[in-house]
Formats: structure tokens, C-alpha cells, sequence
């Protein structure tokens, strides 16, 4: 009687120490289900969020442009000419032309074409005393999109004025 119950107590214990396989193999399965459904949730949300940090980068890069349009009465053509560096991890960030009354400033996703980000143009005017911005979204990220060369133009390319 003695050797029956160490027999069941040893049995008892031997199948609380672990999962079974078939336990692990459920495990992993829902595991990969719940990962499939998230996972294009989180590329989209990571687009949005770089995409807008390119907004912002473009609206910060407005306000340096026009200070220093204050100061020197023309806009500047590049980044150290501004005295400003510009953080480059997932856009480039390029000043297509300054003149007195304009300057064209362009977001280019680094791997254009191959990334979902959209590509963003802000234009940025001088005109009897007062700014004016327009800001162009691409229409998708397969495409790029200009702001327009005057004040009461277009954006290129089908591009979406989001100002």
C-alpha cells in the first residue's frame, strides 16, 4: 500500500512541473495569430508618426526662415546659412531655392519608394509685410509632390495642400 501511494503522489507531481507540448504549441500559435493582427497596426502607426515629425521639422525650418528673412530681408539657402541643423534619420530635408519673396523646402523619405511615408514640400512666402506657408502632402508614397513656385498656386503632382 505503501508503494501505491508513492506511486500516485510521484505521478501527481511529475505532471504539475511543466507544460505539455501540445500546451506550448497553443501557446505559440495564439501568439502568432495575436502578432499578425497587430503588426500592420504598429507600420502604420510608425509611418504617422515620422510622417508628422516631418511636418513639424517643416513648420520649425518656417519659422527659422522667416526670422531670418526679418534680419536679412532675403531667405536663406541652406541649413548652416540659418545657423540651424536639421536631425535627417528618416527624411532629407532640402532647401530647393530661397529668394526674397520665397523659398521651396522639400521632406524626402530616405528610402523613397520603398518606405510608406509620404513626401511633404512646404512654401514659404514674403508678400507687402506678411508670411504665407502652404504645406503639399504626396498623394501616395510612391510619388513626389512640390509647393508652388507663387503664393496662389498648386501643389505638383496631385499633391494635397494640407496648410
Amino acid at each position: 500500500m505503501n508503494t501505491l501511494n508513492q506511486i500516485l503522489k510521484s505521478n501527481h507531481l511529475s505532471k504539475d512541473r511543466g507544460f505539455t507540448l501540445l500546451e506550448l504549441l497553443i501557446v505559440v500559435i495564439i501568439t502568432g495569430i495575436l502578432g499578425a493582427i497587430a503588426l500592420p497596426n504598429l507600420f502604420t502607426n510608425v509611418g504617422k508618426a515620422r510622417e508628422a515629425e516631418a511636418k513639424q521639422t517643416l513648420s520649425a525650418i518656417a519659422f527659422v526662415q522667416q526670422g531670418y528673412h526679418f534680419e536679412n530681408g532675403v531667405f536663406a539657402g541652406s541649413y548652416p546659412e540659418m545657423g540651424i541643423t536639421v536631425s535627417e534619420i528618416f527624411y532629407n530635408f532640402n532647401v530647393q531655392g530661397a529668394t526674397v519673396s520665397e523659398t521651396i523646402t522639400d521632406a524626402i523619405p530616405k528610402n523613397f519608394g520603398n518606405e510608406p511615408y509620404r513626401v511633404y514640400s512646404m512654401g514659404l512666402y514674403y508678400d507687402n509685410g506678411s508670411f504665407f506657408m502652404i504645406l503639399c502632402q504626396a498623394a501616395n508614397p510612391t510619388v513626389t509632390t512640390e509647393a508652388p513656385n507663387v503664393q496662389t498656386g498648386i501643389c505638383s503632382n496631385g499633391g494635397k495642400d494640407i496648410r
